[in-house]
């Protein structure tokens, strides 16, 4: 259902022309909607969100910038080494 609003939406924003459908509906959808992505100016795309962030699926740790988090627990140890040395 949601592939099926979003293509709605992306054609008609766009105005581009819907290619005709066959089998596998679905799939069909989701290769029209990435070659309208790979075809049309971006400013031309709509801005796409999630509504329901239930949907989503869970972000696990194989998909986690470890490097932003290794960089992140630096900062806050040398925050705190800060704070201890300003403390005593």
């Amino acid at each position: 259902m949601e592939c099926e609003n979003a293509d709605l939406l992306l054609h008609n924003k766009t105005n581009q022309k819907q290619v005709s459908r066959r089998k596998n509906k679905k799939q069909k959808d989701l290769e029209d909607m990435i070659t309208v992505f790979k075809t049309i100016d971006p400013e031309q795309i709509p801005m796409f969100v999630p509504y329901d962030l239930h949907k989503l699926p869970p972000v696990c740790f194989d998909h986690v910038d470890v490097t932003k988090l290794l960089k992140d627990l630096l900062v806050r140890q040398s925050d705190v080494n800060a704070i201890k040395s300003d403390y005593y």
